[in-house]
């Protein structure tokens, strides 16, 4: 990805990652190797001039106004932490005559998230909504911009975003950092990138915005104790003879904002016989008879609205 360069000096502004600031005085001025993208990356600071020869000169150099070693026209430093400055300047003596010259080195940043907008996710779930196909993705951008002593308000940011190398005209401008969009089930992973800038400081992010599929998890439905979410049944069900079991759905990743959204249609089946709920749709109510053997629950979960979003799974049922 390529970053932008600013030069403050001859006003040429080439796009990089990290925010550079320097001046020049008698002709000179300070310049780097490279454009480093990440903090304690080594750079070389160098001096370059058009009126004296930099190399009969004497040169000191410091770091926040103290000295550090160093008495040539280059010196090998380490970026700082993003948000973070460090201010270097060269007194430079040459033919009697006295010139500072300064720089400023620092890496802006930005992050990007994203989570699925509008997903239903169950109770207790920790995380955030993962993505599946056609569903609403928000991105949203967090920029590590610092005024010297706080970080800028997100507000006072400036967004543009692409997604897969177009632009967003609509989803950009200042203070615009959610981007949100539709996936097409023509694409499995989106490119999704932003570049922010503030009062000249620039960063950019691109982040792949991966698709999960669907799936559902069943749990016990305890007659007193409600559902019991701390105790998956993937691993199956074993019911002692004569018994009565009660078993809830939940669907994951689907469009929805309730496990029994008019939207979701459940098929449940066992031993391959389609067969009714009569309560709550995603809800399963099993008796065993006085001999042993097993059984095969299947579900199907569906949605009405989103073509491809669907879910099947097997449960065996040991008595």
């Amino acid at each position: 990805m390529k970053k932008v360069l600013k030069n403050l000096t001859f006003l040429v502004a080439l796009f990089v990652l990290p925010l550079f600031l320097h001046a020049e005085t008698g002709g000179f001025a300070i310049g780097i190797d490279q454009s480093p993208q990440n903090p304690n990356q080594k750079v070389k600071l160098t001096i370059s001039g058009y009126l004296y020869d930099i190399n009969s000169a004497s040169v000191s150099w410091f770091k926040n106004d103290k000295p550090i070693p160093g008495s040539g026209r280059s010196i090998t430093v380490y970026t700082p932490d993003y948000g973070v400055y460090d201010n270097y300047k060269a007194k430079i003596q040459i033919s009697g005559n006295y010139f500072e010259v300064f720089y400023t080195l620092g890496i802006e940043s930005v992050d990007l998230i994203y989570e699925a907008d509008n997903t239903y996710t169950m109770p207790f779930y920790k995380g955030r909504p993962l993505p599946s196909k056609q569903s609403v993705i928000k991105v949203s951008a967090i920029p590590g911009f610092s005024n010297g002593s706080s970080l800028v308000n997100t507000s006072d940011v400036v967004y543009d975003w692409k997604q897969n190398g177009t632009n967003q005209a609509n989803y950009s401008g200042l203070g615009k950092r959610f981007y949100l969009y539709q996936n097409s089930y023509f694409y499995n992973v989106d490119d999704i990138e932003v570049s922010v800038s503030s009062n000249g400081k620039l960063a950019s992010k691109d982040v792949a915005v991966n698709l999960y599929p669907e799936t559902i998890m069943f749990y016990e439905n305890h007659p007193t104790q409600g559902v019991l979410f701390n105790k998956n049944l993937s691993s199956g069900v074993f019911l002692p003879n004569n018994s009565e079991y009660s078993m809830v759905a939940y669907p994951f990743g689907f469009s929805v904002k309730d496990a029994t959204n008019k939207d979701l249609t459940y098929s449940w089946k066992i031993n391959n016989e389609k067969i009714n709920t009569p309560d709550k749709k995603n809800i399963l109510n099993l008796r065993t008879g006085p001999e042993a053997g097993y059984s095969v629950i299947n579900l199907n979960v569906d949605s009405i609205s989103k073509l491809y979003q669907e879910s099947e799974k097997n449960l065996y049922v040991n008595y």
